[in-house]
């Protein structure tokens, strides 16, 4: 028996198949190349590689027309009018011409490139207004006799978390306290408590955070990202309420923090594929004449990640 049992061990032992012998050094090389190629189509490299990908319309009073904007493959900043009614896309403006008249303003050199932010332009065509290197301006057309504005009070940059968005006109400002959302006269100062259910489970205009952000933040002074759409005459807005009641959370532990051995924790809600509670959000209205909302009767919609469930209007 024992002779048995030692030929079956040596029989075995001559039947496998003998390990490649790849060293620990090329290993690691061929490891090294696969991890950088798959680096390559991570979301934050390739959109590096596209472009204009989605319109984001401005819609221009009730013409049915809007204007939206788009970058060129040399990462300019071009802006166009559709009008749908006779299937036609054309400059919202002379840029060569705005380009001009404003390196005449700021005495700089003229430069098509135009990096012209809160953009906005009047029902008629005839009014442009933006901000461009941290400086407000007004610009007629077709003249393009354009003046730079000064900041008023009420003009001063506000951002989401420190005082909340304000309105087209710059009369109202709507931000959220404790889950719920206000509305605040700019004039007066008079904030406004529109909704009085808001909670952690179920704010309003809240995003589900996106953990990225996070890092290296105190957890108890981050502010939530909301979503809050103007209407272009400042009358109504368009937000939500996410119900994530009983929706199951993931967790970051971040080592090293700069502030002693104590880990810091980030959790933040995110569904996995079987969970029976996922977030839902209602889409409300406001209507500032009423300072009321109401919410539109339409589906709900699913948020199952990051963000929020409206994607603009």
């Amino acid at each position: 028996m024992r002779s048995f049992c030692l030929t079956a061990v040596v029989l075995i032992s001559a039947c496998q198949t003998p390990r490649t012998n790849i060293s620990t050094i090329e290993e690691s090389s061929l490891k090294t190349t696969y991890y950088q190629k798959a680096e390559q189509f991570l979301p934050r490299n390739i959109s590096q590689l596209t472009r204009n990908l989605t319109v984001r319309p401005n819609w221009i009073g009730d013409s049915g027309r809007f204007w939206f904007s788009e970058q060129n493959s040399e990462n300019d900043s071009r802006f166009f009018l559709v009008t749908p009614q006779s299937e036609m896309v054309e400059p919202l403006f002379d840029h060569q011409k705005l380009a001009d008249a404003l390196s005449i303003k700021s005495k700089a050199s003229p430069d098509i490139y135009l990096g012209l932010n809160k953009l906005s332009i009047n029902d008629n065509l005839t009014q442009l207004t933006f901000s461009l290197n941290s400086h407000n301006y007004q610009c007629e057309l077709p003249s393009y006799e354009c003046i730079e504005e000064k900041p008023s009070n009420s003009d001063k940059t506000v951002t989401t978390d420190e005082q909340g968005e304000l309105s087209p006109d710059k009369k109202w400002r709507a931000q959220v306290i404790n889950w719920d959302l206000y509305l605040t006269n700019v004039n007066t100062q008079k904030k406004n408590r529109i909704t009085f259910d808001g909670s952690e489970e179920q704010p309003y205009a809240v995003n589900n955070a996106n953990p990225r952000y996070q890092v290296n933040q105190d957890p108890d002074t981050i502010k939530p990202e909301l979503s809050l759409y103007w209407s272009p005459d400042g009358k109504s807005l368009i937000t939500h309420k996410l119900d994530r009641k009983n929706v199951g959370k993931l967790h970051l532990i971040q080592s090293v923090t700069g502030n002693g051995l104590r880990p810091r924790l980030f959790s933040y809600y995110y569904p996995l594929a079987g969970d029976k509670n996922i977030p839902y959000g209602d889409i409300i209205e406001v209507k500032l004449d009423s300072l009321t909302y109401q919410v539109l009767d339409a589906p709900k919609s699913i948020q199952t990640y990051y963000g929020g469930p409206i994607w603009g209007w």
